[in-house]
């Protein structure tokens, strides 16, 4: 009986070469961050003219495909965007 992922056919070389490549991508991910970083914290960067604040971790880390925790428009300075995100979170 031929090696099948459930209902959808035989199993090929390109969907293992897939599944190799993501979960390499994912573990060269971990080992990126800093070792005293728990993946607990979160970023903040332009994405579409808006400064936004996304988890270093988690579903919603994926940039350009999730929605971010938060974003902001009304600032244009990151220092400033810095400090709204501050002000908001309450740090």
């Amino acid at each position: 009986m031929p090696l099948t992922q459930g209902r959808y056919g035989d199993s090929t070389g390109h969907h293992r070469l897939f599944w190799l490549r993501h979960n390499t991508v994912q573990l060269l991910r971990s080992l990126r961050r800093d070792p005293r970083d728990t993946g607990g914290g979160y970023t903040m960067h332009r994405e579409w003219g808006a400064w936004v604040l996304r988890p270093v971790s988690g579903w919603r880390a994926l940039r350009w495909i999730t929605p971010p925790a938060d974003a902001t428009r009304s600032v244009n300075d990151r220092d400033a965007a810095l400090d709204y995100y501050a002000a908001k979170l309450g740090v």
